[in-house]
């Protein structure tokens, strides 16, 4: 049985000071943006930085990261390009990528599944 504890921090500016205890021992991190927010895709990379020097990874260039791109169910309104998430997925060691909509419950559990996969591959390494 696996068990996953998972924090929403939706950018919450209050929650900022708790990071390192919100974040110590993570065996994954999903970072999220909104398909039809470009300003959302463009925070992914100071989120992932920010998560990283907060949670204090040892091996930062391997831990596993899954990114998620919501309101697929939106896609006349998309802003983020599928090119420009897979570049940034490749430059990262090809991080995971699923595109979702938790309104219209597409892929949703798929993404999970591969962070509990990941976050379980990474605590047998520990």
């Amino acid at each position: 049985m696996l068990k996953l504890q998972l924090w929403d921090t939706a950018g919450a500016h209050w929650l900022q000071p708790l990071g390192e205890f919100l974040y110590r021992d993570s065996k994954c991190c999903a970072l999220i943006f909104d398909i039809t927010d470009w300003t959302s895709f463009e925070n992914i990379e100071s989120w992932r930085v920010k998560f990283l020097e907060e949670s204090n990874i040892k091996d930062p260039d391997t831990f596993p990261f899954v990114l998620i791109g919501n309101k697929c169910d939106k896609a006349s309104e998309r802003r983020v390009e599928e090119f420009q998430i897979k570049q940034y997925c490749e430059a990262k060691s090809n991080m995971s990528y699923f595109e979702t909509s938790c309104q219209d419950n597409i892929n949703v559990d798929a993404a999970f599944e591969e962070i509990a996969k990941l976050a379980l591959k990474r605590a047998f390494k520990e």
